[in-house]
């Protein structure tokens, strides 16, 4: 079942739990999923609205995207190969030519796949997508006008964490705020 259309099942609008909602308005979307299934699917008690929107989003597939300045994001691994790997979005272009575009204005930001942000509970921001991350800082520091970029709350997915930690363990940096381009980076 399609995202949106499994909110929409239960009389929801995902916009609604996707942007800034209230936990009266989370409290009332699980009332409705809960009336719709006729017994309790998702619990409110002692909730905060934070763990609440988790749960939701979870429960329908949600994502949710927010805007950040790249320069706030940390990276998860000290190098990064020239190229992005070849997929469809990115057919193996190299990141230098992103960058280029980017800066001239021929690519704009939101062209580019939102990256994929782990937020630690020291508040420190951490990217699962480092090539498309420095692409951005470096657009930025060549004088592209870029102040955010739409990130996915990797948090919602905790399946993620799994990834963000592997590639920090076999990738390890000395300083997140600083990667190399190497044509051989390997694990360590």
């Amino acid at each position: 079942m399609m995202h949106q259309n499994l909110a929409a099942y239960y009389g929801i609008n995902a916009d609604d739990i996707l942007k800034s909602p209230t936990k009266t308005k989370l409290v009332k979307c699980i009332k409705l999923i809960n009336d719709k299934e006729g017994k309790e699917i998702l619990k409110i008690s002692g909730k905060k609205r934070d763990e609440l929107k988790n749960k939701l989003c979870d429960f329908l597939e949600l994502t949710s995207f927010v805007e950040v300045d790249p320069r706030q994001i940390l990276y998860s691994q000290c190098c990064i190969k020239p190229n992005f790997t070849s997929k469809k979005s990115e057919e193996g272009r190299k990141v230098e030519d992103t960058i280029t575009s980017l800066v001239s204005g021929r690519t704009s930001p939101k062209e580019i796949k939102p990256i994929r942000v782990w937020t630690c509970s020291n508040g420190k921001k951490y990217t699962l997508d480092n090539r498309r991350l420095y692409a951005f800082k470096e657009a930025i520091n060549l004088g592209a006008a870029i102040d955010t970029v739409t990130v996915e709350d990797a948090n919602k997915r905790k399946n993620l964490l799994e990834e963000l930690k592997w590639k920090m363990k076999h990738y390890p940096s000395k300083d997140w705020s600083t990667i190399e381009i190497k044509q051989n980076c390997n694990k360590k």
